[in-house]
């Protein structure tokens, strides 16, 4: 069976409301694991001094006091990309509907507007978001979240509450006292979790965007093309007049 323009051009259509709500339920899931991570962060590890543990506990010349500072501008990148995606996603949906009302190939300037420059928004901002939150992490914030520092005196470490959560608090000792070592223990493994899995997020919300980003480009390409072969009013009025001379 030949590939018509109507199959074709619902087809195209279909894959970018496919990617669309990829977008819309990913992006609120960043956010909402980002914000509650931080937030639960903020309240059991605020910035401020804490103790280093470097043996046990009852040799006070195997602990030492550690600053902790955070850096906000990781969590900004995920917010952004959560944001920008979710409106993607959005007004992806608003032109998928309004390309199949149409149902024309002369509907280029709604895909433009509607599908290929907010997925190549997203693209950008998605593509920015995932490269610097993953060097971030993986240079451990260009070596000042690094845990080893921990055993050197007047350390201070500059982090996220990612890298805080998953590398460093589990070094500090809260209180002498260690029959609330599990709950601190299982309080700091949520909290890396949820922070961690907000981040690796962005992995399948980058890939989502760089989808509808094609589809959305191949579909305008395709209707320019197709655009040239359907015939306004005025051309059918003109050849018939030729015919019937």
């Amino acid at each position: 069976m030949a590939l018509t323009w109507s199959r074709l051009f619902t087809i195209l259509n279909c894959s970018t409301l496919f990617c669309s709500l990829a977008l819309v339920g990913l992006s609120p899931a960043i956010v909402y694991l980002t914000a509650h991570g931080v937030h639960r962060m903020n309240e059991a590890y605020p910035q401020g001094y804490y103790r280093w543990y470097r043996g046990p506990s009852w040799d006070i010349g195997n602990r030492q006091d550690v600053r902790l500072m955070f850096g906000s501008t990781n969590e900004e990148m995920l917010y952004t990309a959560g944001a920008a995606g979710a409106l993607c996603g959005l007004v992806g949906i608003v032109g998928f509907f309004l390309a199949r009302q149409t149902h024309k190939p002369s509907t280029q300037k709604a895909t433009l507007l509607f599908q290929v420059l907010p997925s190549s928004i997203a693209f950008l901002i998605t593509f920015i978001a995932f490269i610097f939150t993953q060097v971030v992490y993986d240079t451990n914030n260009r070596g000042q979240c690094d845990w080893t520092k921990g055993y050197n005196p007047n350390t201070v470490f500059h982090c996220t509450r990612e890298q805080a959560a998953c590398n460093i608090v589990g070094y500090f000792l809260l209180s002498d006292d260690t029959w609330d070592v599990q709950g601190i223990y299982n309080t700091q493994r949520s909290i890396c979790g949820e922070t961690q899995t907000g981040r690796h997020l962005l992995a399948p919300l980058f890939v989502a965007s760089v989808l509808f980003c094609g589809v959305a480009v191949g579909k305008l390409l395709v209707e320019k093309r197709e655009d040239r072969f359907v015939e306004s009013a005025d051309e059918r009025f003109d050849r018939l007049a030729r015919q019937v001379e």
